[in-house]
């Protein structure tokens, strides 16, 4: 089994570190759609 599928798989939705996780990929999504708006 690959190291990140299995680190994925054992985050407690609980743990801050989730929420961390969580938050930055919605950033990093906030992020994409600004870039494609001013490139539009």
């Amino acid at each position: 089994m690959r190291k990140d599928v299995w680190w994925f798989e054992t985050l407690d939705v609980e743990k801050p570190s989730n929420g961390w996780l969580l938050g930055n990929v919605r950033l990093s999504r906030l992020m994409v759609n600004h870039i494609n708006a001013i490139n539009a």
